[in-house]
C-alpha cells in the first residue's frame, strides 16, 4: 500500500513508545496563570465571518495568546484564557475556554487537549511535540484534517524560536504556513491584559 503524503508525515510524530514524554497532553497545559504563550505559525489562519448591518465580512483571527488558568491537576483539566485580534477590525478579544485531556490516536496516555470549539461540538488537538518549557506544537484537525498544525512559545522565546520552528517545517514542510505573530505587526505584546 502506497501512503499519502499526509499519511506519511504522520508516521513521523504518531509514535507513542518512543515519543509520549513529549506527547502528554496535560505537559502542554500545566503552566501558571503568569505564563504566556504565542501563537506563531499555523497551517491555516483562524476565519469567522461577521454579520454587520450591511454585509457579512470574512475575518481573519491573529495575534493569539493564552494563559492557563483554573487548573486541575487530578482531573487534568484548566481554562484558556485567549487574547486574538479581529484583522477586519483590529480589535481584540477575549475568549474563556474549558480544555481537558483526552487520548487520541489510539494512545494509552492522555496525548490531546479536547475543548468545545462550538456550542455542543467538542474537538480534540493531539499533542505533536511539547517540552513543557518553550513550545508547543498541536495537531489540529478542524483547521485541516490532512495537515492542521499550531506552534506556539512561550513569551521569552517569541522573537527566537528557532527549536520550534524547525519541528514546525519538518512536520508541515508540504502545507502552507500562515505567520500569526509577527514583532513589526500591530504590536501583538500590547494584547496581553
Amino acid at each position: 500500500m502506497i501512503a499519502s503524503h499526509c499519511e506519511h508525515i504522520h508516521l513521523i510524530w504518531q509514535n507513542e513508545s518512543r515519543l509520549k514524554d513529549y506527547q502528554r497532553a496535560w505537559t502542554s497545559l500545566n503552566k501558571t496563570s503568569n505564563i504566556t504563550y504565542y501563537q506563531i505559525r499555523a497551517t491555516e489562519l483562524e476565519l469567522i465571518y461577521i454579520s454587520t448591518n450591511h454585509e457579512t465580512v470574512k475575518s481573519n483571527l491573529t495575534c493569539w495568546i493564552v494563559n492557563m488558568e483554573v487548573l486541575n491537576q487530578t482531573e487534568e483539566t484548566a481554562v484558556r484564557h485567549y487574547h486574538y485580534l479581529r484583522n477586519a477590525t483590529r480589535q481584540v478579544f477575549f475568549k474563556d475556554v474549558q480544555v481537558n485531556t483526552v487520548s487520541k490516536l489510539n494512545y494509552s496516555i492522555k496525548n490531546a487537549v479536547e475543548y468545545e470549539y462550538e456550542r455542543d461540538d467538542k474537538k480534540a488537538d493531539p499533542v505533536i511535540f511539547t517540552d513543557g518549557e518553550m513550545c508547543d506544537l498541536f495537531n489540529v484537525p478542524r483547521i485541516s484534517p490532512e495537515g492542521g498544525c499550531e506552534l506556539w512559545v512561550k513569551s521569552d522565546y517569541k522573537d527566537n524560536v528557532p527549536h520550534a520552528v524547525r519541528l514546525f517545517t519538518i512536520f508541515y514542510a508540504m502545507w502552507k504556513k500562515a505567520t500569526i505573530y509577527m514583532t513589526r505587526s500591530y504590536a501583538a505584546t500590547s494584547l496581553r491584559a
